[in-house]
């Protein structure tokens, strides 16, 4: 039951710090420090969502139970291949130049509001099935 509780706590920290991200972007744009801290809490938000799904995964596998079986752990899935490419496109879009680069800067646009939806979706489902929804 403790793994259930630490996937719960840092699945919670990984969507608050997408959430984060998202509207330094969205609001800051015009403040010099914005993108280091854009940057920061998009790595960080990737960083508890590894380690929220290591507790999930081991948390499962303590109790017997399959994985993948219900629609919190497919949108969870999703959301965690979301918090691994949306910070690659983010890179990317700095080290390819002209309108490829640009191209990369609105999918990493994109992918970012993906992920923050995705995450808060699966957030709600996790939610439910623990009774508290």
């Amino acid at each position: 039951m403790i793994l259930f509780k630490w996937h719960a706590g840092l699945m919670t920290a990984a969507f608050l710090s997408f959430f984060s991200a998202l509207l330094v972007a969205a609001t800051q744009r015009r403040k010099p420090w914005w993108l280091r801290r854009h940057r920061a809490a998009g790595i960080l938000g990737t960083l508890f969502i590894l380690s929220g799904m290591t507790a999930a995964i081991a948390a499962v596998a303590t109790a017997a139970e399959g994985h993948l079986r219900s629609p919190h752990t497919w949108i969870g899935a999703l959301t965690i291949a979301m918090a691994l490419v949306t910070p690659v496109l983010g890179l990317l879009q700095f080290k390819i130049l002209g309108q490829a680069g640009r191209r990369f800067s609105q999918i990493h646009r994109l992918s970012g509001r993906i992920l923050t939806g995705a995450a808060l979706l699966t957030l709600l489902f996790g939610l439910r099935i623990a009774g508290l929804l």
